[in-house]
């Protein structure tokens, strides 16, 4: 993923992890970037009989903290704390289609994380209610951080278990 001038990369596996330097040399000599954050998390370390680890190429260069703009919505990223990548840039063209093809009425976005969803549906589509849903009480305190950086009022956040919630409100009918 692509953050302003920085990149994330995630290894997933020992065979992509052989050719790190390799990666990381062609990408720095191909786009104009600053720095390269490699990580490797937990789940995929354990699977792979390795280390987890979360390392910039040139160490002591540039920031942690990357701002960006998606969908007209102002954003704030800690590359280094965020889960995965960061933001799931991957969902990004997601988020503008949910939103332009969403009715007006309510929005439960579920595992929210950030709000992404949230965020870019509160900005483009006539939404009445927003539930953001997320286990993670750091990733709900950057969603409301996002929330209130761009002026959008009246999303509800709300921390538990997704599955859980949901069981919730199959049970109340809602």
């Amino acid at each position: 993923d692509r953050f302003a001038n920085y990149l994330v990369i995630q290894f997933t596996s020992l065979a992509m992890l052989k050719w790190r330097e390799q990666i990381l040399d062609w990408l720095q000599q191909n786009i104009a970037i600053d720095n390269i954050l490699c990580v490797m998390d937990d789940n995929a370390a354990k699977q792979e009989g390795t280390e987890p680890f979360s390392i910039w190429q040139q160490e002591g260069k540039g920031s942690t903290i990357a701002n960006f703009r998606e969908h007209d919505v102002e954003l704030t990223v800690d590359l280094k704390a965020a889960q995965k990548t960061g933001y799931y840039l991957d969902q990004r063209t997601n988020r503008m289609q949910a939103s332009l093809a969403m009715q007006p009425g309510s929005l439960l976005d579920v595992c929210c994380y950030q709000a992404g969803f949230s965020l870019v549906a509160a900005k483009h589509a006539q939404i009445e209610r927003i539930v953001a849903v997320d286990s993670s009480q750091r990733a709900l305190e950057a969603a409301e951080q996002h929330a209130a950086r761009n002026a959008v009022e009246g999303i509800e956040f709300q921390k538990a278990d997704c599955f859980d919630y949901l069981q919730q409100l199959a049970q109340e009918k809602q």
